[in-house]
């Protein structure tokens, strides 16, 4: 049984691309240079990018990775027209086909992240303030869990 497609799906554009199998020793900031350089700067018409670069090892060697978001689709097409299928060379010399092709997610990640509503508030905690900042009394074995510098203090009072 095959799920229908829903309407918003079909009518969100697919602006997201991945641009694999660039050479491995590619850095960031020489990747952004030269997309910059064709007129792809990000934030004019690529609106979220991220790169992940490859590893060159003797064995298996890992290609690195974009990830692309583009304003429209227009801007992609021109992209892909340009990159897709452009040579990028290493340091050593070999040559990588870069591919584009459409993302298979196309959600781009929120710009900052959420703050948690719990950070900070340990201090105000009751029962962290009996356990573990200022534990009274003498009992040692029922409290569980106890700073050491107050357990060595009142293990002579407990042995009594």
């Amino acid at each position: 049984m095959t799920r229908p497609i829903s309407s918003r799906a079909s009518t969100m554009p697919r602006t997201k691309v991945v641009v694999r199998n660039l050479p491995p020793d590619l850095s960031e900031q020489v990747f952004v240079e030269a997309v910059s350089s064709a007129g792809f700067a990000v934030g004019a018409r690529v609106g979220w990018a991220d790169y992940t670069q490859g590893k060159a090892k003797t064995k298996l060697t890992t290609p690195s990775v974009a990830h692309l978001n583009f304003a429209d689709e227009a801007a992609l097409f021109d992209f892909s027209a340009r990159f897709g299928g452009g040579v990028f060379a290493d340091q050593s010399g070999r040559e990588y086909r870069a591919t584009v092709e459409y993302a298979p997610y196309q959600k781009v990640p929120r710009g900052k992240p959420r703050r948690d509503r719990r950070e900070g508030t340990i201090e105000k905690d009751p029962e962290y303030q009996v356990q573990f900042v200022d534990p009274s009394g003498c009992d040692c074995s029922a409290r569980g869990f106890a700073p050491a510098a107050n357990c060595l203090e009142l293990i002579p009072a407990c042995s009594s």
